[in-house]
């Protein structure tokens, strides 16, 4: 089996996956076949396979389990070969390469909340994205920041009211399993963005340059960062285009004409400038673009996220205009 191939479909595994932990260990367990772990799969990754160039297999069959299975065949593969092993020898485990390209997300990200199955794990902070207007990546990454703390004090909270334990009470050292997640960061599910506030012109003239770098790394390298960035990358190019000749739309059943990224190649924490406008220029490359296109032109944005080839951004989809 090809790399490619794996890294193709996990990619498009790691984005809206609610469920997909729970099918595979229910697979491993031999609770369901390969065939209802196919199914699962394919609803995951539907909506995705019509963004990677296959919106052509979307045609009169089930549109639920056409698309990966189109792909599946012209590689050869199947649902189960994201799983290896010998049956006669043990549980079936996740393909390495599979788990290597879980691992490198959460290296920059640290959880995937709607990956897990489990309470988050100890040491580990939150990584939801956040409501925000800013376009200053200092500001933005302070905003996750402030997210991520507002749900670990949800969960220490739920911690103590499992331990029985009123808030200023030290807490006894025990492992405690909690099964209840806060509303807003739930296992097995991916959260909405979170309203912590904006961040304002004194408090963001406090923040050490260290702390500057920080930030704008965790709004730029992150999934979360780049997902909050998405609705004011959206403001910002259509309020710079003219209404009557470009929409937003949305990308489900649509067909891609063209595209156009914007993407950010990552090293390290120090290589990218906290001052530098990324929303702005990325906002301003796409405008360009567009606007070269014959016209009407529908559109939508979205995130780029080959993590494993450590290129992040977004991406710019121009939709076939239907008559």
């Amino acid at each position: 089996m090809a790399d490619v191939t794996i890294k193709d479909i996990s990619s498009l595994l790691l984005e809206n996956s609610e469920g997909l932990k729970k099918a595979l260990e229910e697979y491993r367990k031999g609770e369901i076949d390969e065939e209802d772990l196919s199914s699962v799969v394919e609803g995951i990754v539907k909506v995705q396979l019509s963004g990677e160039g296959v919106g052509e297999a979307l045609e009169s069959q089930d549109e639920n389990h056409v698309a990966l299975r189109k792909v599946l065949e012209e590689r050869g593969l199947s649902a189960g070969d994201l799983l290896m092993g010998n049956e006669e020898t043990g549980p079936k485990n996740l393909h390495p390469l599979y788990e290597a390209l879980l691992a490198e997300r959460l290296q920059f990200d640290e959880d995937a909340p709607e990956l897990r199955t489990g309470s988050l794990p100890s040491g580990v902070r939150p990584a939801p994205s956040v409501v925000t207007s800013a376009r200053n990546p200092v500001m933005i990454g302070a905003q996750l920041y402030n997210a991520s703390d507002k749900v670990l004090k949800l969960i220490s909270e739920g911690v103590r009211a499992a331990l029985g334990v009123e808030e200023g009470e030290e807490a006894p050292l025990v492992q405690v399993v909690v099964e209840k997640d806060p509303e807003i960061y739930q296992r097995g599910s991916l959260p909405a963005p979170i309203n912590v506030g904006e961040i304002t012109g004194s408090e963001l003239a406090q923040v050490r340059p260290v702390l500057e770098r920080e930030f704008a790394w965790k709004a730029i390298s992150t999934t979360q960062g780049r997902r909050s960035v998405l609705e004011v990358l959206k403001s910002l190019v259509e309020g710079s285009l003219d209404p009557s000749s470009f929409s937003l739309v949305e990308p489900e059943g649509q067909e891609i004409r063209e595209s156009f990224e914007w993407f950010f190649r990552m090293s390290h924490e120090g290589a990218l400038q906290s001052k530098f406008c990324f929303v702005d220029t990325c906002a301003g490359y796409f405008v360009n673009r567009v606007k070269r296109l014959e016209t009407p032109v529908n559109f939508c944005i979205q995130t780029v996220d080959r993590i494993s080839d450590r290129e992040v951004g977004w991406r710019l989809d121009v939709f076939v205009s239907t008559p």
